[in-house]
């Protein structure tokens, strides 16, 4: 039935019809009876990036309930917690998914937050920072893909690891920005589990993007996303296109498992009209369209680079953010498929008011899959690396500056940094 742990492409079908005709289903599961005192059994807790800095989205699992509870959060000097409702949605059998959004959060400011019934029953308090708006950070992490290797155990903690070393460095990041492929099998509940285990995911949010193992309902079940577009989305190909800000930065993110490019392009065209005024274009998408590892030759994603590059040259994105190909990549600036090579460059090596865009593959977070590199180097690539390590990014932002700084996690040394100036003059 699974070749390597993976579903071949008749039996997956097939497993997607059933779950999808179980999911339908009345749930059977016994609701447990609740009582003052019981804590409330919320699993695999999902908090993202509101639409703006000021909210934040959480959905999370309870045993099945016709209760759609609550989000409780307050700032730490404030007596008494502010209540939302949540919404239900659809889980996995057994269970019921909620979601809903905190708003109004000030900055430089710590909440603490829990999660309930509505019936007087809670989870343990938790605790985020809220950060700057305009100069800021966060965490790119490339494929997790939890499961990849065969071991599960070794993956989860792989990708605790990786979080706990991003994180003991930067605490003040904002969130972290996932790369895709949270999962191998898109199906699997107890890979999710591990997916959101680390204690971090309960301390800072996290915007995911829909790879290619993540596509099936159960990443729609698992995430509260801002400002969707469910014109890209089916049962099968999962949501995906959701876009926020975060001071005047606009983060657009495609699931290019959906390949229709002119309702990509509508998307996007909605976001920037929506926020005419970000000094920064953020997009991210997990099919790497300039990679240097196994699927850099590969026919689909070729097809997709040429489909996607004039859209994202249209819209003046500065820097394209991906994974899928679990390898280092650093393009030069890229402009009309080219290699922007005459830049104004400083002697630190900072890049000023550079032409085109500058497109990113991150390498595998978790330790769970790496490819190797081609051999020969293609023209596009400024910075190409194996390790055989995870890594992460931290993405620093200013009103006039990004910079980029990719970290090995076994000895935190830097291995890539880039930094583009934009100056009005």
């Amino acid at each position: 039935m699974l070749n390597n742990g993976k579903p071949n492409g008749l039996m997956l079908v097939a497993l997607l019809m059933v779950f999808s005709l179980l999911t339908m289903l009345p749930n059977q599961a016994v609701n447990p009876t609740n009582t003052e005192s019981a804590p409330y059994q919320a699993s695999r807790i999902s908090f993202v990036p509101g639409a703006d800095v000021t909210q934040f989205n959480f959905s999370w699992y309870s045993p099945y309930t016709t209760d759609p509870g609550v989000i409780q959060y307050k700032k730490i000097s404030d007596p008494a917690f502010t209540e939302v409702e949540a919404t239900l949605k659809l889980a996995s059998p057994g269970y019921t998914a909620h979601e809903g959004t905190i708003t109004g959060l000030e900055r430089n400011t710590e909440y603490e937050y829990r999660l309930g019934d509505g019936n007087g029953n809670y989870t343990e308090t938790y605790h985020f920072n809220t950060q700057e708006a305009d100069s800021y950070n966060f965490i790119l992490a490339g494929d997790p893909q939890l499961g990849a290797s065969g071991d599960l155990e070794a993956d989860a903690a792989g990708w605790e690891n990786t979080l706990n070393k991003a994180l003991e460095k930067f605490p003040e990041t904002s969130f972290i920005q996932s790369a895709g492929d949270q999962v191998e099998i898109p199906f699997s509940e107890d890979e999710y589990e591990a997916f959101f285990a680390p204690e971090k995911l309960r301390q800072y949010p996290i915007a995911p993007t829909a790879g290619n193992h993540d596509n099936f309902g159960l990443f729609n079940n698992h995430f509260h996303l801002p400002n969707q577009d469910k014109q890209v989305s089916n049962f099968v190909n999962t949501d995906g296109n959701y876009y926020f800000t975060h001071g005047d930065t606009l983060f657009i993110n495609l699931n290019s498992n959906n390949r229709d490019i002119s309702k990509h392009e509508k998307f996007m065209e909605k976001a920037i009209e929506a926020n005419p005024d970000a000094k920064w274009r953020i997009l991210t998408f997990h099919h790497s369209i300039y990679s240097s590892a196994n699927h850099s030759n590969n026919p689909a994603l070729i097809q997709l680079r040429e489909d996607l590059v004039p859209m994202i040259d249209r819209h003046d994105i500065d820097t394209v953010l991906s994974g899928h190909d679990h390898s280092y990549t650093r393009t030069h600036q890229m402009l009309d498929f080219e290699p922007q090579i005459e830049q104004t460059v400083d002697e630190d090596g900072t890049v000023y008011n550079p032409a085109g865009t500058v497109y990113l593959t991150a390498n595998s977070s978790s330790g769970s899959k790496y490819y190797d590199l081609k051999e020969k180097p293609d023209p596009y690539a400024a910075v190409r690396e194996q390790l055989g390590v995870p890594t992460f990014m931290n993405v620093e932002v200013t009103p006039m500056s990004l910079e980029f700084t990719t970290y090995r996690v076994d000895t935190m040394e830097v291995t890539d940094s880039y930094k583009i100036v934009k100056e009005d003059t």
